[in-house]
């Protein structure tokens, strides 16, 4: 079939071919555009639409088969001033639902065109269901504060009208340098839900890169930015956003930070991000961060916001400051997951409960940092008035902190995790001042540092602590250094080489291993000649350990046996603290080597009881043990078993009935002071099976039957035990 018969059977009409586009601009002109007709300018098609004006030089065409600026007269030669036609291929697109996609080689300069509802320049504004694709943007940079690529600034985070855009392999260049100085985005999207920002990329800009602000469904994939120039130029910064997912990205701002998730007016939650990289080597004007997540204050704004399930996993390097920064005022930060990567940074995190502006809770969360070569602390964690910090985990491993610093800084209550701070002689860094220096409460943590000037400290404040110790080695002053503890334990699970120092009166030292050497010589009067001698025995203040009593012992009150300041009254005197108001001392004299103890209880001292006997009455008064360890005697037909720290046990044998119950009464000289438990075991059972049961129990007696397997009454022999307490 020849094109003119299938032209004649089935209307179609070939393509109108113009060698350029200045030739069809002449066509439409003469002619005009017929509807549906296919237009061609040598390059580019287009198709005939009635009373379409989106092309302003081609009136009644439009874009055919995809959209790109050069339809709409760019030059696309990164000189020719383009804005025009850039704008007008997205808002083209956005009105069908597609695309602009930049043509091959070209590159398209754009200028301010507009102002927006901030009163800020901008120079393409995106509306909603556009897509921008391959289009690679430079900014004629006229004026330093103008905003490159936006959206909208309509509704709120929780009202969105603009919807459905994506920015696909998009660059912007910001055209930025190091005398440039303003407050431009290259990317500024705004109030957008379901965004996709998929290898964007952001060069050069005068302030930040690529800005997220209160949108919602936001996908981002491996965006870039690289900001040369030494000027506040962020690299992606997410504002008041929820539901982000971004996968991977490669961030380098010269002189600011690289990754920052903001929370400013609204809650942020469920961000997660995954496999970026970050580079912030000088400090600009904010501080040289690599990932930072905040709440920002600026203004006054003091509504207390929440920032939860947040995660972000990534590797940090070249940061003047901190590879990880978290700042909290007026916020509460919770359930986050902060996975962090660090070479070569200023700090390798900083962890702030509140701020200098309000206070704010940091609880729940997890952070996961291996810091290596920070100029200062490796991992410093700080608490602002009124603020807290507790239910924290940390898997935190520190190489090579600052010449020195503190390794590892732990402040806050109930932690969990591990926190270990080592040091690499090829690093030829002085070794620093502390290894891992903790001033928590009521926390579970593994704990190793070496080569510090002391490998671990507990400062004042450390309380309730259980605190498992790896190895501690290298050239340390000292292994443990305790300046202040309450109640903590440590476990030595490692070998330490070093010395303990510090007052360790409150802290209880479980296990060694290696060449350790737990305590000095003498501490709490062990392992020395002989202990130190108390001047006061009634002293309720004295420190757990080991003392004597002696000529010297002036004051205070011995057994009635012996005498203060005489042989009688010289001896061996345990002191064991309990808590402030409560202690228990051991006393023996060298006299008669008796054994005497008291209790110290509500301000007074008990009297005291030996302590020698194992086997006769015991007794007791407030429920501190008078009398023996333990007593057995025959009461009532029973046997009886007491112990001083309360507990008694009558057992004995009994007959049932087959007519009815038979009550057991407990001997009334060792009486129970409350219903006892009571256990059967059957003594002859003729070969059946038969369940004693106990109808009723009291502290003084129990009615007792005995049933065979037809639930019938029977006459035997049961043993019983009844166990309980005497006081």
């Amino acid at each position: 079939m020849t094109k003119a018969r299938f032209a004649a059977d089935f209307g179609w009409r070939g393509p109108v071919n113009l060698r350029s586009r200045a030739e069809l601009v002449g066509y439409i002109d003469r002619n005009g555009a017929d509807d549906g007709q296919l237009y061609s300018d040598g390059r580019l098609f287009y198709i005939g639409q009635t009373g379409a004006t989106a092309i302003a030089d081609l009136p009644g065409l439009v874009p055919g088969l995809e959209v790109t600026p050069d339809h709409m007269g760019a030059g696309g030669n990164g000189a020719t001033i383009d804005t025009a036609a850039v704008q007008a291929a997205a808002d083209y697109a956005a009105s069908i639902g597609g695309k602009v996609t930049g043509a091959p080689g070209k590159v398209y300069r754009v200028a301010a065109a507009g102002t927006h509802t901030s009163g800020r320049s901008y120079c393409i504004m995106l509306a909603s269901g556009v897509t921008l694709e391959d289009l690679p943007l430079v900014y004629e940079r006229t004026n330093a504060d103008t905003d490159i690529v936006i959206t909208p600034d309509v509704g709120n985070v929780t009202a969105l009208v603009t919807k459905d855009i994506a920015l696909r392999r998009v660059t912007v260049n910001g055209n930025a340098d190091m005398t440039t100085t303003g407050n431009g985005f290259n990317f500024w999207l705004r109030k957008v839900r379901n965004l996709t920002v998929d290898h964007a990329r952001s060069v050069d800009s005068t302030n930040w890169g690529i800005r997220i602000e209160q949108c919602d469904e936001v996908h981002v994939t491996m965006p870039v930015a690289s900001h040369e120039p030494d000027v506040n130029a962020d690299g992606v910064h997410y504002i008041d956003c929820r539901n982000v997912s971004q996968i991977g990205g490669n961030l380098h701002s010269q002189g600011d930070d690289t990754l920052i998730v903001e929370a400013l007016d609204y809650d942020v939650f469920n961000i997660n991000i995954s496999g970026v990289v970050c580079r912030a080597p000088t400090a600009g004007i904010a501080g040289g961060r690599g990932v930072l997540v905040f709440r920002e204050t600026f203004g006054g704004r003091t509504a207390v916001l929440k920032m939860e399930n947040i995660r972000i996993q990534g590797t940090c390097m070249d940061c003047w400051g901190p590879a990880l920064a978290v700042e909290t005022p007026y916020c509460e930060f919770t359930n986050n997951t902060l996975d962090i990567t660090a070479k070569n940074c200023g700090y390798g995190a900083v962890i702030n409960a509140g701020g200098a502006a309000g206070p704010g809770t940091v609880r729940g969360n997890s952070f996961n940092v291996q810091s290596a070569d920070s100029g200062t602390v490796g991992f410093f964690t700080s608490i602002f008035s009124g603020s807290t910090m507790e239910d924290n985990a940390g898997n935190v491993l520190v190489s090579n902190p600052g010449d020195g610093q503190v390794g590892i800084s732990l402040k806050g209550d109930r932690w969990s995790g591990r926190f270990v701070c080592d040091y690499d002689p090829k690093a030829q860094k002085t070794a620093f001042s502390v290894g891992v220096d903790l001033t928590v409460t009521q926390s579970t943590i593994f704990v190793q540092g070496e080569d510090a000037g002391r490998n671990i400290r507990l400062n004042d404040g450390c309380a309730g602590n259980q605190i498992m110790l790896g190895d501690l080695r290298g050239a340390a002053t000292h292994d443990i250094e305790i300046l202040g503890s309450a109640g903590d334990t440590i476990f030595i699970g490692g070998a330490i080489a070093g010395t303990v120092s510090g007052a360790t009166n409150d802290t209880q030292f479980i296990g060694s291993r290696g060449q350790a050497k737990v305590l000095t010589q003498g501490a709490f009067g062990i392992g020395s000649t002989q202990p130190q001698t108390v001047t006061n025995v009634d002293d309720a203040t004295l420190a757990t350990g080991v003392y004597r009593t002696g000529t010297t012992t002036s004051s205070g009150t011995l057994p009635a046996n012996a005498t203060l300041g005489a042989f009688s009254g010289s001896g061996p005197l345990l002191n064991m603290r309990h808590d402030t108001g409560s202690v228990t001392q051991w006393w023996s004299s060298l006299s008669d080597a008796q054994i005497w103890t008291r209790r110290y209880s509500a301000g007074a001292w008990s009297g005291w009881q030996r302590a020698s006997r194992i086997l006769g009455t015991v007794a007791q008064v407030g429920a501190a043990a008078t009398g023996a360890a333990f007593e057995s005697a025959i009461s009532g037909g029973y046997r009886y078993y007491r112990n001083a720290a309360g507990q008694q046990t009558v057992e004995g044998t009994i007959t049932t009935s087959a007519s009815g119950e038979v009550t057991v009464t407990f001997p009334t000289a060792v009486p129970f002071v409350g219903v006892p438990l009571v256990t059967f075991g059957v003594v002859s059972a003729a070969n059946q099976s038969l369940t004693p049961r106990a109808a009723s129990k009291s502290a003084t007696s129990m009615t007792v039957s005995c049933f065979d397997d037809t639930n019938a009454r029977v006459a035997t022999s049961v043993d019983f035990t009844a166990s309980g307490r005497w006081f």
